[in-house]
């Protein structure tokens, strides 16, 4: 069981060595170009395809984050430095885009693998039992991601809405 001590902080991540609240410190150059920490912070069920050291959450680390006022704190916590590198906040409730969402937006728009941790995000939030954050993000995306962000449209559109089928079901 390793997630469970990472997102206590007091575990330092495979591949780097990283702790949590270290992540959670990083600029948005660092965020970019570090590629082994997503999986850590929204880790899935199933393996990654690009870290071979990301961890595979059991059923007990599922339970405990998604029901540990600490540790679903810091996952939380995690979704919010995350969504701040993509260039949105949290403000009442909503995700809205930040004072610095536009050259996000260019960011994701140019640099895809961005989707992909988009994709990672929602499908982490659903597993660990977060389905109002997962409306809150996937809401905040449908309603300020520029229709011009063609591979944003696309990604929403085969990715991330029909994941909201999955979370009607599931819960």
């Amino acid at each position: 069981m390793r997630l469970v001590p990472f997102f206590s902080c007091h575990y330092r991540n495979a591949m780097y060595g990283h702790y949590l609240n270290d992540i959670w410190q990083w600029d948005y150059d660092r965020l970019e170009t570090q590629h082994d920490y997503i999986q850590w912070l929204f880790p899935l069920a199933e393996a990654s395809k690009f870290n071979s050291t990301a961890p595979i959450p059991t059923e007990e680390e599922i339970y405990l984050i998604g029901s540990d006022a600490v540790l679903r704190e810091n996952y939380l916590h995690g979704l919010r430095v995350i969504m701040r590198f993509m260039g949105f906040a949290f403000i009442n409730g909503e995700l809205v885009p930040n004072k610095d969402f536009k050259s996000r937006m260019f960011n994701i728009e140019y640099r895809s693998h961005n989707l992909l941790r988009i994709t990672r995000i929602l499908k982490s939030l659903l597993l660990f039992g977060f389905p109002k954050a997962f409306n809150v993000v996937l809401q905040g995306l449908n309603d300020h991601i520029p229709i011009g962000c063609r591979g944003c449209q696309q990604a929403m559109k085969m990715f991330w809405n029909p994941l909201r089928f999955e979370e009607q079901t599931r819960f």
